[in-house]
């Protein structure tokens, strides 16, 4: 075979591989901002109960978590790791780093969290929206207050980088997050649950 038609179609190959980029990538937390970011959370009245935070995943695909949609086929972006588990791990430090309440497994109040969106739209940038309908039971298991939060963040990047996917999904959960806390019903239900 001629060197150059060898060489043609493993360029070809090589152009191929590198526009299916990423199938699948680890969840990584890499937040670029924090939940007093758009102003300091009051944190007058703090629960003196502790809080128990469950997530649970209610979206039909819980592996997918993005897509590219700059060329045709959009590529879609999956993962191998359970996002309920990293909400959850990540929720939970957000909350406590507002110092409005503390999160203990075995706390008196719990937080139920469920995952309605998780995901991010790449085009020019990359697009992270985070929506958790959330609700919060007293030490009786009485629901006392119940909502949706959510959370978006916009990126610039290289096209399909795992790196801008880990940032936008990291800065969409801090954004939700801080979104929870400031909720003046979440808050006064947080305070009144105690």
């Amino acid at each position: 075979m001629n060197r150059s038609i060898v060489a043609a179609c493993f360029a070809a190959l090589l152009a191929g591989c590198a526009s299916t980029g990423p199938a699948s990538i680890p969840l990584v937390w890499k937040p670029t901002t924090s939940t007093n970011k758009a102003g300091v959370t009051d944190l007058t009245g703090r629960a003196q109960d502790k809080v128990r935070i469950e997530v649970t995943d209610a979206r039909s695909d819980p592996n997918v978590i993005g897509r590219n949609v700059e060329k045709l086929p959009p590529r879609k972006v999956t993962t191998p790791d359970n996002v309920a588990a990293f909400v959850n791990e990540h929720l939970s430090q957000l909350i406590a780093g507002t110092g409005a309440t503390e999160i203990d497994s075995a706390g008196a109040l719990n937080l139920k969290a469920e995952i309605l969106q998780f995901f991010v739209e790449e085009a020019q940038t990359y697009k992270g929206s985070v929506r958790l309908k959330v609700t919060l039971t007293n030490s009786s298991g009485v629901p006392v207050w119940s909502g949706i939060t959510t959370g978006t963040s916009t990126r610039f990047g290289r096209s399909f980088q795992p790196e801008n996917y880990y940032e936008t999904l990291s800065n969409s959960l801090v954004d939700a997050t801080r979104n929870l806390m400031q909720n003046a019903a979440f808050r006064s239900a947080l305070e009144s649950a105690s």
